[in-house]
């Protein structure tokens, strides 16, 4: 979708394109592949961190993540012992001195989890990637691990890290055989309502912002946050559709909040560009802050679209599709599609 998306905008390849929720950091890896340059910003320090992992997987060594399926138990040990067991409300163990496979990629563990980029050595920096990528697999089955029983944390890591080698493997075989440069950019730790970007700057704009407060995005990233040492409370004051107490000034707080993030991107955006959002609505409990039945809520892309028009954003084009697995909290997401004046 995120790929049809930035085809429909017209971007190509050395166009700069932004996501200023990142999550995952989809957006950018897509750009990425498509040669397209790109910006993405996120509040959570795991969400820069998962990011960064994806978009080095794209060309970085597999020899030793490929050999690390051969030693997926004592991995799993390892960082069980590193980072903690997957349980509901874990916390962060300390460090233990890392013995076998692990041992000559203790020295990266620092340097990846702190987030810092300091240039390094071509055999450190490949190092410093192995971990990571190992590192996300066992958070990412961990996640999956807390929220259902049908496999061993064991056996989820297994099943993830194959996934993950596999994936990879794929994309650098298709990447070996086309002429065309990947795209590059920056992928940040910051704040959507405070761009660090200069006025003008970017080419397009594609996003998902939270679906008001559908969701708790902290909860699910509870385990990972804990091991990087971030103070949950802390960040849950900077997220937006997480503050607030109340439902009421849960909601009053993503309307203000949003309009802010609608008006940085129109700032960083150049004129007669596109700006694309992808949201949903929380229907049930929207409701109950409106006062009015579930079917007569309108619809967050509704309320985005008229925030938008006093910074300079026009409504083009609206498309829907349904909403698989979770029917009960929305049925349908709108692919928003703005234009700059």
């Amino acid at each position: 979708m995120i790929k049809g998306i930035l085809n429909t905008m017209g971007l190509k390849p050395g166009d700069i394109v932004l996501d200023p929720m990142m999550g995952s950091g989809t957006v950018p890896v897509e750009a990425a592949l498509m040669g397209i340059n790109f910006v993405g910003v996120d509040a959570s320090p795991f969400c820069r961190f998962m990011t960064q992992t994806k978009f080095d997987a794209l060309t970085m060594s597999l020899a030793r993540v490929k050999g690390a399926l051969n030693n997926h138990e004592e991995i799993f040990k390892y960082f069980q012992k590193q980072v903690g067991k997957p349980a509901p409300g874990s916390k962060a163990r300390p460090r233990y001195p890392a013995r076998g496979y692990m041992a000559v990629m203790e020295p990266a563990a620092e340097y990846v989890t702190s987030g810092d980029r300091k240039p390094l050595s071509k055999a450190d920096h490949e190092t410093a990637n192995t971990y990571a990528f190992l590192l996300l697999a066992y958070l990412d089955s961990a996640g999956y691990a807390e929220r259902s029983g049908r496999k061993s944390p064991l056996e989820q890591f297994r099943a993830v890290l194959e996934r993950y080698v596999f994936v990879a493997e794929k994309i650098q075989s298709v990447l070996g055989s086309v002429e065309s440069d990947l795209g590059s950019g920056q992928i940040l730790e910051g704040d959507a309502r405070d761009l660090p970007l200069d006025a003008e700057s970017i080419d397009g704009i594609v996003f998902s912002p939270p679906y008001s407060f559908a969701i708790d995005y902290l909860a699910n990233d509870s385990f990972h946050l804990d091991f990087l040492g971030v103070d949950s409370v802390k960040l849950r004051g900077k997220m937006i559709g997480l503050r607030g107490r109340k439902l009421a000034e849960k909601f009053t707080l993503y309307q203000e909040d949003m309009s802010k993030v609608l008006s940085e991107c129109a700032r960083v955006l150049r004129k007669r560009r596109f700006c694309t959002i992808v949201v949903g609505t929380n229907n049930n409990q929207l409701s109950k802050v409106l006062g009015v039945p579930p079917d007569e809520v309108p619809g967050l892309h509704q309320l985005l679209v008229e925030s938008a028009v006093p910074h300079g954003l026009r409504l083009v084009k609206m498309l829907s599709r349904p909403i698989t697995g979770i029917s009960n909290t929305m049925r349908r997401e709108y692919i928003v599609i703005l234009v700059r004046k």
